[in-house]
C-alpha cells in the first residue's frame, strides 16, 4: 500500500485505497481513528434514544431496564461474586434475569452514576454525571430542563418526508405583511378547524418579536395542510449558516405542529420556531408495509428514531432505524382532515374557484397527461374516444370551474420519435392567462416534477375522487387477465409516473382516502429514469366506490368496466390478508392460559415468530380471552423459563384489555418495518418545536434525538462524575 491511491486498474476495481485516504478518510468522521478507535464498541457504554419525562429530577436520568442489564453487567457480576456465588453462576443469572441479580442491579446502579453525551460535544456542558433511575421501554428518559447544554430539543430531525402543519388563519394578516405574497397563498386555502380550543396557554411570536397569547380555552380558527418542511414560508432576511452542512431560517410565529403534551400524553399542538436544511447526512430508507405489501418509506438519518410499540409492555416508544427492522408500527387509516365541515373549500389560481369533484377531475387527468406550454397554452394529450368526449364535456364554460370557452380537440400526424404510428391527438382548453400560469406552478412542469396541490390534499372526499379518477383514466392501469390455467384471474390496478413528488403525493391522498398503496421501483423499456408502480389495495377500492358509487367512476370506459368487475369480485370476499395487528411477544403466557390455540393454531404458531396476526384471526382471539378468569391467572406451569413473564392477574388483565383494544379499532392500522438500507439521499429538513415536544410526519412517524450514557469503571472515575 502506497501513500496514495492506486494508479494501476486491477487495484482500482479492487477499491484499494492509499494510506492517507484509509488514515485521513473523507472527512475527520470518516478517519481510521474515529473509526477504528473511537468507534469501536464498549461494554459499559449505552446509547438510546432520549424522550422528555417530568417525573425524572434535574440530575437524574431515566435508564431502560433492558440497558442497564448490558452496561452494568460487569458490576452485577462482581456483586454475585461478592455474595460467594461463583464467576460462572454469577454470569448465568445475569444472563437469565434472577431476582438476585436483579437486586445486585439495583445496588450497582445506586453506586454507580453515569456521564450522559451528546455529539457533538462543544463545550464542558456536553459531558455531565447523573444519578441513574431504572425505567420500562427502551428510551433514555430526562427532565426537560436539561436540554439546553446538551442541544436537545426532543424535535423530530433530517427527514425527507411530508409533515402535516397548522396555521392560525385569524392572525395570518397580522404576521405577514403585504408584499409576502407567498405567505398568504400558502395559508390562504387549507382545511379549516373553526372552533379549536386550546387546553393550556401558547405563547407565540410574531414576526417584529412581540409576543402573543392564545389563552386557555380561548377559541380560534386554525388551517391545516400537509407538506414538505422544504416548502413552508420563512423569513428569508433570517439565514443563518450554522454550519457548512446546517442552514436555519425562521418561521412566522403562527406556525403550529400536532405533538402530545408528554405530561398528560394528549394530543395538543406546539409552535413551530425554526426550520433548517441538513446536507452531508447518512440517511436511512426503512420500508413499512403490511405482510410485505402495501409499502412506503420513511427517510431519516441514523442517529435519530421511529415509533414502534414495545411488545412486552404495548407503549410505544422510540427506535433507531437500524434496530427497527421486524417491528411494528402503527398508522392512520383515514384523515380527518376531508370532512366536509373542516376540509380545504377553495383553491387559488389566478381567480379562487372551489374544489369540486369536477375540478379534481380536471387536475387528475392534467397531472397525468397534460401540460401547460411555454406560451401558456394548456394542452391534454388524450387518443381514447370515450375519455375524450368526457374531457370535452368537462372543460366548458360552467360555474366554479376556470374554462372560458369550450375545448377543441385537434389531431397531428405522428413523427418517428413517438412509440405509436397512430395519428397523435390532443385537446386544447381554454382558460384565463392568470389561471393558467399558476396551473403551471401548482401541477409541476415535466414529467419528473408532477405533483399533486397541496389544497387537494386536504379537501373533500369528493374532490380527492375527482383527482384519483382524472390520474386513473390517464396514466393508470386497471386490467383483470387469466391465468394459464384460466381457473383464476390476475386482478392489478395500479398508477405509473417517474416524479417521487407525484408518487408521495397520491400516496398522502389514499392514505386520506381509505386506502392502501404499494410502491415499486423499476427502469421502464424506453426510460432512462427510474419510474414508480403505486398499486392500489382492490379490498380498499371496493369500498370506496361502494360508499360513492356516483362520483368513484373513471372517465374511460373500458378501464371503468374493468374496475366494476374486480370491485365486485372482491367486495363479496372480505380478504382482510393485509390487515394486521401485532401479535405481541411479551403476552405468550397470556395468549397460553387462555389457550388461543383452539382458534387457529395454524396461524398463531408463525405470527409469533413474525410479531403480527391477521386482524380477523386477532377479533376470535380477543372474543376468547374476554371470556378467559383472569383473577386467578398464573403463568401457565408447561412453559419454558425463558418464556415465563411473572405477570400479576390485574398485569396480565390490564395488557389484554389494551391488546383487545388494539384489535378493536378499526381506525388505526398497523406496519411492519420490513428493510432497513442505507439511503443515498444526504439531505433532510428539520423542523425546531422548543420545549419537551416533537413533531409527527403526515404518515405518523416520528424521530427523536439520542444520547450516550457512560458507566465509570475505577472508583477515582466514579469521584469525578460526582
Amino acid at each position: 500500500m502506497g501513500l496514495y491511491d492506486p494508479e494501476d486498474v486491477k487495484l482500482k476495481n479492487k477499491s484499494v485505497k492509499g494510506l492517507l485516504k484509509w488514515a485521513l478518510g473523507t472527512s475527520p468522521k470518516r478517519s481510521a481513528f474515529a473509526t477504528k478507535v473511537l468507534g469501536s464498541t464498549v461494554d459499559t457504554v449505552g446509547r438510546g434514544v432520549v424522550v422528555p419525562s417530568t417525573k425524572i429530577k434535574l440530575n437524574e436520568i431515566g435508564m431502560p431496564v433492558d440497558m442497564a442489564w448490558d452496561v452494568y453487567a460487569p458490576f452485577v457480576v462482581r456483586k454475585l461474586v461478592q455474595r460467594n456465588y461463583t464467576p460462572v453462576d454469577a454470569m448465568k443469572m445475569v444472563k437469565q434475569r434472577v431476582p438476585a441479580a436483579f437486586d445486585a442491579l439495583q445496588q450497582a446502579v445506586s453506586e454507580r452514576p453515569v456521564v450522559m453525551n451528546r455529539a457533538p460535544s462543544l463545550h464542558k456542558f456536553s459531558l455531565m454525571g447523573f444519578n441513574v433511575r431504572l425505567t420500562s421501554g427502551k428510551a433514555i428518559k430526562t427532565n426537560p430542563s436539561i436540554v439546553v447544554p446538551f442541544n436537545m430539543d426532543y424535535d423530530g430531525d433530517t427527514v425527507w418526508n411530508m409533515t402535516g402543519i397548522v396555521i392560525d388563519l385569524e392572525m395570518a394578516d397580522r404576521i405577514f405583511e403585504k408584499q409576502e405574497k407567498q405567505g398568504l397563498d400558502f395559508f390562504q386555502n387549507c382545511a379549516i378547524l373553526p372552533s379549536y380550543r386550546p387546553k393550556t396557554g401558547l405563547r407565540l411570536t410574531t414576526k417584529k418579536g412581540k409576543s402573543t397569547m392564545i389563552s386557555k380555552n380561548t377559541t380560534t380558527k386554525l388551517g391545516v395542510l400537509n407538506c414538505s418542511l422544504s416548502d413552508i414560508p420563512v423569513k428569508k432576511e433570517t439565514e443563518v449558516q450554522k454550519s457548512p452542512t446546517v442552514t436555519e431560517w425562521d418561521v412566522d410565529g403562527r406556525v403550529l405542529v400536532n405533538t402530545v403534551d408528554p405530561a398528560t400524553g394528549e394530543p395538543t399542538l406546539a409552535q413551530m420556531t425554526k426550520v433548517s436544511r441538513h446536507t452531508g447526512l447518512k440517511m436511512f430508507d426503512c420500508t413499512l408495509s403490511v405482510s410485505g405489501a402495501y409499502s412506503h418509506v420513511v427517510t431519516a438519518s441514523e442517529d435519530h428514531s421511529l415509533i414502534t410499540l414495545n411488545s412486552s409492555t404495548l407503549e410505544l416508544e422510540k427506535t433507531r432505524p437500524e434496530d427497527a427492522k421486524g417491528a411494528v408500527v402503527p398508522r392512520i387509516m383515514t384523515s380527518k382532515y376531508n370532512d366536509w365541515e373542516i376540509c380545504a373549500k377553495n383553491i387559488t389560481l389566478g381567480n379562487t374557484y372551489p374544489l369540486s369533484y369536477e375540478l379534481g377531475l380536471f387536475l387528475g387527468i392534467m397531472i397525468g397527461d397534460g401540460w401547460v406550454d411555454a406560451n401558456y397554452t394548456v394542452r391534454i394529450a388524450c387518443c381514447e374516444e370515450s375519455l375524450q368526449k368526457n374531457i370535452l364535456n368537462l372543460c366548458s364554460p360552467k360555474a366554479g370551474l376556470p374554462f372560458t370557452k369550450n375545448a377543441g380537440l385537434f389531431a397531428y400526424e405522428a413523427d418517428e420519435q413517438r412509440f405509436s404510428a397512430d395519428d397523435m391527438q390532443r385537446i386544447t382548453v381554454h382558460m384565463d392567462r392568470e389561471d393558467r400560469e399558476a396551473l403551471k406552478e401548482k401541477i409541476g412542469t415535466g414529467a419528473y416534477n408532477k405533483r399533486i396541490p397541496l389544497e387537494s390534499l386536504v379537501a373533500s372526499r369528493t374532490h380527492m375522487i375527482g383527482v384519483l379518477c382524472g390520474l386513473l383514466a390517464t396514466d393508470g392501469h386497471i386490467g383483470i387477465s387469466k391465468t394459464a390455467s384460466k381457473k383464476a384471474s390476475i386482478k392489478n390496478v395500479a398508477f405509473h409516473t417517474t416524479s417521487c413528488m407525484l408518487r408521495d403525493s397520491l400516496q398522502t391522498l389514499c392514505l386520506s382516502l381509505g386506502v392502501r398503496t404499494r410502491v415499486n421501483p423499476y427502469m421502464g423499456p424506453n426510460s432512462k429514469v427510474t419510474c414508480y408502480e403505486i398499486s392500489f389495495c382492490l379490498e380498499d377500492l371496493a369500498k370506496l366506490k361502494a360508499a360513492h358509487p356516483k362520483h368513484f367512476v373513471v372517465p374511460v370506459d373500458y378501464k371503468e368496466k374493468a374496475l366494476q368487475e374486480i370491485c365486485d369480485s372482491v367486495s363479496s370476499a372480505k380478504n382482510t390478508s393485509y390487515d394486521i395487528v401485532p401479535f405481541p411477544r411479551g403476552l405468550f403466557c397470556e395468549f397460553s392460559y387462555a389457550k388461543v390455540t383452539k382458534v387457529a393454531e395454524a396461524t398463531i404458531i408463525p405470527a409469533r415468530a413474525k410479531g403480527y396476526i391477521k386482524r380477523s384471526v386477532a377479533r376470535k382471539i380477543a372474543d376468547l380471552m374476554e371470556g378467559s378468569d383472569w383473577k386467578n391467572y398464573s403463568d401457565p406451569p408447561y412453559l419454558a423459563n425463558k418464556d415465563r413473564t411473572g405477570h400479576t392477574p390485574a398485569q396480565a388483565k390490564a395488557l389484554v384489555d389494551k391488546w383487545i383494544a388494539m384489535v378493536r379499532n378499526d381506525d388505526i392500522g398497523w406496519e411492519v418495518v420490513t428493510d432497513v438500507t442505507p439511503s443515498t439521499c444526504t439531505e433532510g429538513w428539520d423542523c425546531t418545536v422548543p420545549g419537551p415536544y416533537t413533531f409527527s410526519l403526515s404518515t405518523g412517524t416520528i424521530v427523536q434525538d439520542t444520547v450516550n450514557l457512560h458507566v465509570p469503571v475505577s472508583q477515582a472515575g466514579i469521584r469525578d462524575v460526582r
